[in-house]
C-alpha cells in the first residue's frame, strides 16, 4: 500500500497532472472592481480551482500556464488582470463599440513560476462587462501545470578536490 501511495504522489507531481477549465454561464454587468467568479469547472484535476470564489490555489511548486478568454458585454469594455497573491502578472483590455454587434472577444496567456499555496485570480477593473449565456460559454479561465520546480535539473554534486594522493 505504501508503494502505491508513493507512486501516486510521484505521478501527481509530473507535468500536466494539474489542470482546470472554469467557465461562466451568466453575464457580468456589475461594474467591475472585484474578482471574477465562475459558474463551474469542466475539469479540475488536482482540485486547486475553487470556481465559486474564482481562486486557483497552487498545489505544487513549478511552472503553470494560464489562458483567459472573455467576450465584452454590449457597450462595455473588458479590462482585466491576472493576479497572483494580489500582484499583477498580466493584463488585457478590449473596447470595441463600433463593430461586431458591440461585443468582441479578448484573451491573454501567460506562463509563470509559482509556489505551493500561491493564489491566482482574475481582477476586473471599473466598467468591465462580460457576456455569457448557458448556450454560449465565452468566458474561460484555464490553468495547466507544465513542470515541477527543478524538473530535469541535475542536482549539484560537490566536487572532490584531491592533491594526487
Amino acid at each position: 500500500m505504501m508503494k502505491e501511495h508513493g507512486l501516486l504522489r510521484n505521478l501527481m507531481s509530473q507535468p500536466l497532472s494539474v489542470f482546470f477549465d472554469a467557465f461562466r454561464t451568466e453575464d457580468y454587468d456589475n461594474g467591475g472592481e472585484e474578482y471574477l467568479t465562475f459558474s463551474g469547472c469542466r475539469s479540475n484535476l488536482g482540485g486547486g480551482m475553487d470556481f465559486k470564489s474564482g481562486v486557483f490555489t497552487v498545489p505544487l511548486d513549478g511552472a503553470y500556464m494560464f489562458t483567459i478568454h472573455i467576450c465584452t458585454h454590449d457597450m462595455k469594455k473588458g479590462l482585466l488582470s491576472l493576479r497572483c497573491n494580489g500582484n499583477e502578472l498580466a493584463s488585457f483590455y478590449d473596447q470595441n463599440h463600433d463593430s461586431n454587434h458591440k461585443n468582441s472577444m479578448a484573451s491573454q496567456s501567460i506562463v509563470a513560476d509559482l509556489e505551493k499555496g500561491d493564489r491566482v485570480q482574475i481582477y476586473m477593473y471599473t466598467h468591465t462587462g462580460l457576456m455569457d449565456k448557458k448556450s454560449n460559454l465565452f468566458t474561460h479561465f484555464v490553468g495547466i501545470f507544465l513542470r515541477p520546480k527543478n524538473f530535469m535539473v541535475e542536482p549539484e554534486t560537490e566536487m572532490e578536490i584531491t592533491n594526487g594522493h
